[in-house]
């Protein structure tokens, strides 16, 4: 009964997990949780003696068990996490070689070879059906971890990236000067810096509009980022002032550049 109850436990705790119904379904969470408290008490009921209360609580778990747990898993299959199914024909073909050997020893069916193997046969399927959950999970699980770097570079760039012009934000400018200071001084390098202010910028807003001021900007920025050098570093420090941070870049490098 010891090990009864701990492969019950370990059994609803395993689908629990792999499920993940702590997260997406309340009540099924709380009966696997129910269920896996069951299992503990069986255990300590069988350690003090009292084996037919044991028992009694272990035929309910092994029976509401594998029910709840299919259940779980056609839920989650329905909710679009797909190494559910896997799960879902693993458990369905344990039981249903668990019923069959179980029949067979009380007469409701035929003893025959292959119901005589037809435990062991039903647990090497829902192994390799395990495996095949398992592997799905895993598939799942990059693609999130791809998902979430993905979204972290996405915003990585927003945070420094000026929507309009797509150069880089005053922020970016604020850090990055500093250390290309330092580094031109460390190496003994020359390091040029641009500043550029759109003339009689509000003069055209007020004319022309704010949309159309945007689209000026917008071009300026396009205009820069394809004059500059890959190396140099093209910022809109605010409403129509740019800076470019040009490493490496003497006064007739910068010169040119302008």
């Amino acid at each position: 009964l010891e090990v009864c109850a701990v492969a019950l436990f370990f059994g609803i705790a395993l689908s629990r997990s792999f499920l993940k119904t702590k997260e997406t379904h309340a009540v099924l969470d709380r009966i696997s949780l129910l269920l896996m408290a069951l299992s503990t008490a069986i255990f300590f009921i069988s350690l003090i003696g009292f084996y037919d209360l044991a028992n009694t609580i272990a035929f309910f778990v092994g029976l509401i068990g594998p029910i709840v747990m299919i259940s779980a898993a056609i839920i989650r299959w329905r909710q679009g996490y797909k190494p559910a199914r896997y799960y879902m024909a693993a458990w369905i073909v344990l039981c249903f070689s668990i019923f069959c050997f179980s029949a067979s020893g009380v007469g409701f069916i035929g003893y025959s070879f292959v119901v005589e193997n037809l435990l062991s046969i039903g647990t090497s399927l829902e192994s390799i059906l395990l495996s095949f959950a398992l592997a799905d999970r895993i598939q799942v699980l990059r693609k999130e971890r791809a998902k979430l770097k993905e979204q972290e570079r996405r915003l990585t760039e927003l945070s420094i990236t000026d929507e309009l012009t797509g150069l880089f934000n005053k922020r970016w400018y604020s850090s990055k000067i500093l250390s290309e200071i330092e580094h031109a001084r460390r190496l003994s390098m020359p390091l040029s810096l641009m500043i550029l202010d759109v003339d009689h910028f509000k003069k055209y807003n007020d004319t022309y509009g704010h949309a159309s001021g945007d689209r000026v900007l917008a071009e300026l920025g396009r205009i820069v980022s394809a004059s500059v050098r890959q190396s140099d570093i093209p910022c809109r420090y605010g409403g129509e002032e740019f800076i470019i941070i040009m490493p490496d870049a003497d006064a007739n490098d910068a010169m040119l550049i302008a």
